[in-house]
C-alpha cells in the first residue's frame, strides 16, 4: 500500500479537485488481523473468571466450591461438535456472553477447546451462510475462563464482533430482498449468472471508503457487511464478505481469501463455477468499473492473478487440493461482447464449421471432443438449456474437455475457437455446429457401492421418489466420526439412512461418533470392538432399530440426543452393549 502520506497528499488533491480518477492507480485494502484460534491464540485469550464477568458487566463471581455440572442451569455438552455448535448458534447472533459446561475426560483444555473452536469457524457445506468466514471475518476478539469442575470444565467466554445484532439484522433482511432482485435461488439462472448478476451489484453499488480507511479512529463498518449494504462504502474486508454471503445464499460454493498486496493486507474471494475455483476481488473491480475497464479481477486463474499473495494456510497442498483452481481464467477476451458471460451474438449467428461429439459419462458431467481448427490458441464451450443463452462453461487448448453440469442434462452445446492476432488481441476462427444432449436422470443401481468424503457407502433406493444410502465402512484410524445426512454422488442427493453391520468394527482410534439425522437403523456389530468409543450422538428422532453387539466391547460414557428420545435410545443403545451407566444429555 502507498504511504500514509502520500496517500493523504493525493488525497487532499483529489477533494480539492472534485476529482475521482485521481484514485485510479491508488491501491485499495483493508483486513484487520484474524483472531487467532491456534494454541498460542488460544492460551493468549485466556483470562481469569473475574476478570472477564467484570468486562462483560456481570456483577459477583462464582464460588468455585459451588461449581459443578449444571453449573447456573446452562447447558452440558459431552463432545467437541455439539458444543460448537451451541456455541456457533450464539455467535451468529451476536451474543457476548457465552456460558456452557463441557463433559468431557481431557486433561489438556486448551487443546481441547481448540478443537471446539476449530469446528466453530470450520467451513461447512451444509453450513448457513451466516456461519464459516462469514462469522469468522466478524469476529474482533474473543477471551475465555475455562474452570475444572467435577467430570469436565465450565467454559465462560467474552466476545467481540466487528458487527452488532442491529446491524445483522439490518444484513438479512436486505440479503433476503436481493436474494429475490437478483433471482439467486431461481433454477433458470445458471451459476455463472447468478455470480454475474451479485458482482455487477457489489461493484456497481459500493464504493471504497478512502477517508475512513485513512481516518485516525475509522469506524469498523467499513469492514463489515453491513457497511458494503447499510453505508454502500466499505473496504475489502466489507467487499468480500458480502461476495460471500450472496454466493452462499445462491448455493455457489465460495470462500474468503486474505493476503498480501503491495506489502499491506487485502482480502478477496474464490467461487466455484463449472467444477473448479476462481479468483475474483470486487474491491479493485469497483474501481476499475468507475473508469470503464471492468472485470479486470472478475474470474482469473491464479497465474493471470497478479498482486494478490495468499496468506500461507490458504495455499498448502492440502486447500488447494479441497478448492482446485481452474487451468484457465474466465476468457474476457474480445469476442466476450460486453464482457458478460454469454456468448456474443455474433458467434450464435455464425455458420457452423465443425463438428462436435457429445457425451455423458454420468449424470453430472458432460463429455465434448471436435477437430483441431488451425490457428486456433484455445477453444471457449458454452451451453444453452432451454429457453435460456449459450453460457461460458470452461476453456482449454486442448481438443476435448468435461465439465460438471447439474441434471438433468438437456443442453444444447457449441465450442468456438480463438485464434491470435499478431498484435496479441483474439478474434472467433470458427465456430461448432449445435450438439444436442437430451438425457433424463440416470440412477444408480440398487445395491452399488460408492464413496464419499471418507465414508463407503451402498444404494439402498435409487429413484425419482427416494434415493438412500446404507454406510459399510469409514476411514481407517479415525478419532471421531460424523456420519452425514446426504451426500451427492453422481449429481443427485441420496440421504444417509442405516449404518450397515461391522461398518465400523474394531475401529480402536473412534472415540466419538455423530449419526446424521435420517439414520433409522445400526447394523449388528457395527460399533463392536471400538474400545475407545465413550461419546455417541444422534442428530435425529429417527432411529428405530440397532443390531445386536452393535456396541459391545465400547466404552460408553454419554449419549446425546433428542430430549423426547432419551428412554427410546438409552434403551436402544444399552440392548446392543452400550454401558448401562452412559448419561444422556440433551442436543
Amino acid at each position: 500500500m502507498k504511504r500514509k502520506m502520500t496517500f493523504i497528499v493525493v488525497l487532499a488533491m483529489a477533494l480539492l479537485l472534485g476529482r475521482r480518477d485521481v484514485f485510479a492507480d491508488i491501491y485499495t485494502g483493508g483486513m484487520l488481523e484474524p483472531i487467532d484460534i491456534s494454541e498460542e491464540g488460544i492460551q493468549e485469550a485466556q483470562c481469569p473468571l473475574e476478570e472477564l464477568q467484570e468486562l462483560a458487566g456481570e456483577e459477583g463471581t462464582v464460588d468455585p466450591e459451588e461449581m459443578h455440572l449444571y453449573a447456573e442451569g446452562i447447558g452440558t455438552y459431552s463432545t467437541q461438535e455439539t458444543a460448537a455448535a451451541y456455541i456457533r448458534s450464539r455467535m451468529v447472533k451476536r451474543e457476548h456472553i457465552i456460558k456452557l459446561n463441557l463433559k468431557t475426560n481431557s486433561k489438556n483444555s486448551t487443546n481441547y477447546f481448540k478443537g471446539i473452536l476449530n469446528l466453530v469457524y470450520e467451513e461447512r457445506e451444509e453450513g448457513s451462510p451466516k456461519e464459516g468466514d462469514y462469522l469468522y471475518w466478524h469476529m474482533n476478539r474473543y477471551m475465555y475462563s475455562l474452570r475444572p469442575i467435577d467430570g469436565g470444565y465450565y467454559l465462560y467466554m467474552y466476545c467481540d464482533y466487528h458487527s452488532d445484532a442491529t446491524q445483522e439484522a439490518y444484513v438479512n433482511s436486505a440479503v433476503a430482498s436481493l436474494v429475490g432482485s437478483l433471482k439467486l435461488k431461481s433454477s433458470a439462472l445458471s451459476d455463472q449468472e447468478k455470480l454475474l448478476a451479485v458482482y455487477d451489484y457489489i461493484t456497481d453499488n459500493v464504493s471504497y471508503d478512502f477517508l475512513n480507511y485513512y481516518s485516525s479512529n475509522p469506524n469498523e463498518k467499513i469492514y463489515t457487511a453491513y457497511g458494503a449494504l447499510h453505508d454502500k462504502t466499505c473496504v475489502c474486508q466489507g467487499y468480500a464478505l458480502l461476495v460471500y454471503r450472496l454466493m452462499r445464499e445462491a448455493g455457489i460454493r465460495a470462500r474468503l481469501i486474505p493476503g498480501k498486496s503491495h506489502g499491506d493486507n487485502h482480502g478477496w474471494n474464490i467461487v466455484k463455477v463449472a467444477g473448479s475455483y476462481y479468483n475474483v476481488d470486487s474491491t479493485w473491480d469497483s474501481q476499475a468499473k468507475s473508469e470503464g475497464k471492468g472485470y479486470q479481477y472478475f474470474l482469473k486463474n491464479q497465474s493471470d492473478f497478479t498482486d494478490h499473495t495468499r496468506f500461507a494456510n490458504y495455499s498448502t497442498a492440502a486447500f488447494m487440493q479441497e478448492y482446485p483452481m481452474s487451468d484457465t481464467s474466465y476468457p474476457l477476451a474480445a469476442i466476450m461482447k460486453g464482457n458478460t458471460l454469454k456468448m456474443p451474438s455474433s458467434s450464435i449467428s455464425a455458420a457452423g464449421t465443425f463438428a462436435l461429439s457429445v457425451s455423458r459419462p454420468s449424470n453430472d458431467v458432460v463429455s465434448v471432443r471436435w477437430p483441431a481448427q488451425a490457428g486456433a490458441v484455445r477453444y471457449d464451450i458454452y451451453t444453452m438449456a432451454a429457453g435460456g443463452s449459450f453460457i461460458w462453461q470452461k476453456s482449454t487448448a486442448a481438443t476435448s474437455a468435461s465439465f460438471s453440469i447439474k441434471p438433468p442434462a438437456n443442453l444444447v452445446i457449441r465450442v468456438v475457437a480463438v485464434s491470435s492476432n499478431s498484435n496479441s488481441s483474439y478474434k472467433v476462427a470458427a465456430v461448432s455446429q449445435n450438439a444436442s444432449l437430451n438425457a433424463g436422470i440416470v440412477y444408480l443401481k440398487k445395491g452399488k457401492k460408492v464413496k464419499a468424503g471418507n465414508g463407503t457407502y451402498k444404494v439402498l433406493t435409487s429413484s425419482k421418489k427416494s434415493r438412500t444410502l446404507e454406510v459399510t465402512g469409514w476411514k481407517k484410524n479415525a478419532a471421531s466420526v460424523r456420519i452425514p445426512d446426504s451426500v451427492i454422488v453422481d449429481g443427485q442427493t441420496y440421504k444417509v439412512t442405516r449404518i450397515g453391520k461391522n461398518a465400523f468394527k474394531k475401529q480402536k482410534k473412534l472415540t466419538c461418533v455423530v449419526i446424521g439425522k435420517d439414520v433409522k437403523s445400526i447394523g449388528a456389530n457395527a460399533f463392536s470392538g471400538c474400545k475407545s468409543l465413550k461419546d455417541v450422538v444422534i442428530r435425529g428422532k429417527s432411529l428405530k432399530k440397532v443390531g445386536k453387539g452393535a456396541f459391545s466391547k465400547t466404552k460408553g460414557k454419554t449419549v446425546t440426543g433428542p430430549k423426547a428420545k432419551k428412554n427410546a435410545y438409552l434403551r436402544l443403545l444399552k440392548q446392543a452393549g452400550f454401558s448401562s451407566k452412559a448419561k444422556y444429555y440433551k442436543i
